[in-house]
């Protein structure tokens, strides 16, 4: 899971407030069965999308250069976090060695690739729509390229503190004597306990959400205010209309993804507030503990769901996921309708 805090405590020290059974039945019905449940879901459909992005010639504009990097992060992503799962039966010092060393800096880099490859996306598409005549030739595949690159080195770059931040320790419960492993912060001080996880966290989720919420609401008023303009000249070249076709497919596609990015993480981006002001207040609450491990699986079910989200929302990208896998269905169903529809006119003719 997502970074994940609560694996480093003993079942029996969250049970000093919360009772055993209600933690037992958390973990195994969001944390093993759900997260389960959608690591298998977004394996298949995040393997799939990265086949059909980078495999597809037609599927090559601007946009869909970051959906393929997108496509890529989501599904290492949802690699790491079914490791996770599958090592959290292994034995306590290679969990939590692995959890430390591997898997927190690892899902760092890449959650914070992947929100920030969104909003990248979202500010791709603002400019095309809203300053058309001055960027639209500027916002070229070199370009972002040249953006991707930079954002994973910046991501790199922010998570370097999540490797030192962690250490593996020996404890022992003194009411069961029973011995087992967890992590604890190496650094204590302000930096690394204040600091940087609240630095973290603006730059990874709250300004990828608010700058999709914020463009998105320029970019729909831009968009009625050139359709008005439009319908007013009623005629169209037929470049315009190709354009005007392919504006509404990419918005239609932006719209899906963004609202489930931030249906998804946002609450999340609550949870790692209140995690970063007072973490044991999750430990004494029900309904805290039950929401925080809700969010972690919310964010799981983000870096799963953009296959899925194409698939029900894109025409183009089902035309193209068909031509990929020769899959002909589809087209043999369009064009013995397109001649008998010819068939039907001949005849009334």
């Amino acid at each position: 899971m997502p970074n994940d805090s609560t694996k480093s405590f003993d079942i029996d020290q969250l049970s000093a407030h919360l009772s055993r059974e209600f933690i037992l039945s958390v973990y195994l019905y969001i944390k093993t069965i759900g997260i389960i449940v959608i690591c298998a879901i977004g394996l298949i459909g995040n393997t799939l999308n990265v086949y059909v992005l980078w495999k597809s010639k037609r599927l090559k504009t601007v946009s869909y250069t970051y959906l393929r990097w997108l496509s890529v992060t989501d599904l290492l992503v949802i690699a790491m976090t079914t490791m996770a799962v599958i090592n959290s039966s292994a034995s306590g010092e290679i969990r939590e060695t692995y959890r430390t060393r591997l898997y927190i800096p690892a899902i760092g880099i890449l959650t914070t690739t992947s929100n920030l490859l969104v909003a990248a996306l979202t500010v791709d598409r603002y400019l095309c729509v809203c300053h058309a005549v001055k960027y639209r030739n500027k916002c070229t595949q070199f370009v972002a390229n040249v953006v991707v690159a930079l954002i994973l080195a910046f991501t790199v770059i922010l998570q370097i503190p999540l490797t030192y931040v962690y250490h593996v320790v020996e404890k022992t419960n003194p009411a069961t004597n029973i011995t087992f492993y967890t992590y604890e912060k190496t650094y204590a001080g302000i930096f690394y306990t204040y600091v940087w996880p609240i630095a973290s966290g603006i730059v990874s989720k709250l300004v990828p959400i608010v700058c999709v919420a914020v463009l998105h609401i320029l970019i729909i008023r831009s968009r009625r205010r050139r359709l008005a303009e439009r319908q007013e000249r009623r005629q169209q070249s037929r470049e315009e209309r190709a354009t005007q076709k392919e504006e509404q497919r990419l918005f239609v596609l932006l719209v899906s993804i963004s609202t489930v990015f931030v249906v998804c993480i946002f609450p999340r981006l609550i949870s790692s507030a209140v995690q970063n002001i007072k973490f044991s207040a999750y430990f004494h609450n029900k309904i805290l503990f039950l929401y925080y491990n809700i969010c972690l699986l919310l964010e799981v079910v983000n870096y799963s769901a953009n296959f899925y989200i194409y698939i029900l929302v894109s025409s183009d990208y089902k035309r193209n996921f068909r031509q990929v896998f020769g899959i002909k269905s589809g087209l043999v169903h369009s064009e013995s309708q397109t001649g008998n529809e010819s068939q039907s006119k001949t005849t009334k003719c």
